[in-house]
């Protein structure tokens, strides 16, 4: 038995618990961190809210925000050692990805034949899609990290680039959801701006990276740049890879 109903309200649990817990940081947490919490709690209430309305993209979407997540969980292992809340973070996000894989979730949601009639998509299409959006979901979180956290350490240009990346990533995820090829545009532009924005917090690092080298006490070394220059780096590379699957159908229009 595939229990669609039951795992899709596992999934949906898991990501009603996360988006509680970062709205309740946003607002009670750090004035600073505030946007940073925010910007999580909306990419979590999409996804939870998606789940429970049946939109057609939003287990691709889901399971895209999931494998982001047991992404950051590895790099929190790499760093700190396999502490608890890399088990709990990791685990959670194991779930929802348990709980929304396979046939039988997907047959409430993408493999549905009303949205395939509705926009005229085949299962080749269907799926390049599904690509995209899980990718783009899955850069969501990095893109909030690079373009919300607190900023004190990085130069303007980082800033700014780090902002119209996120800015760019959202409007470019909904336009493909809603069939709008300006939407593959928008995300190559924001993997230029992101990348732009982690090569500019490079030149934040460097300096203190040297000093710290050198054998010189540094309390300034900016450890928030070097987390959001690798935040830059995995979303460039997931909006990359969200924009791979229509290159070869646009070079083939061109070539007509």
């Amino acid at each position: 038995m595939a229990l669609v109903g039951e795992r899709k309200a596992c999934g949906a649990a898991v990501l009603a618990f996360f988006t509680s817990i970062f709205t309740i940081n946003a607002l009670a947490g750090p004035p600073n961190l505030a946007p940073l919490f925010g910007g999580l709690a909306a990419i979590y209430g999409i996804a939870f809210f998606g789940l429970v309305a049946g939109w057609f993209w939003a287990r691709w979407y889901a399971t895209g925000v999931a494998f982001s997540g047991l992404a950051m969980a590895a790099m929190l292992g790499f760093q700190i050692g396999l502490d608890p809340i890399v088990w709990i973070w990791g685990g959670a996000h194991a779930v929802i990805l348990a709980c929304l894989l396979g046939a039988g979730p997907a047959s409430a949601f993408d493999a549905r034949t009303d949205w395939r009639s509705r926009w005229r998509m085949d299962d080749q299409a269907a799926n390049r899609l599904g690509k995209a959006v899980q990718r783009a979901g899955a850069s969501l979180p990095y893109l909030v990290m690079a373009g919300l956290a607190p900023k004190q350490s990085m130069g303007g240009t980082a800033a700014f680039a780090a902002v119209a990346a996120l800015v760019l990533g959202v409007a470019g995820l909904r336009a493909l959801v809603r069939m709008r090829s300006w939407g593959v545009l928008a995300m190559g532009g924001a993997a230029l701006l992101s990348m732009v924005a982690a090569a500019s917090t490079v030149s934040v690092l460097m300096p203190a990276a040297a000093v710290a080298q050198s054998g010189v006490a540094h309390t300034g070394y900016p450890i928030a740049a070097a987390i959001w220059s690798g935040a830059g780096v995995l979303a460039t590379v997931l909006l990359i890879g969200a924009c791979a699957p229509f290159v070869r159908p646009a070079l083939r229009y061109l070539r007509r």
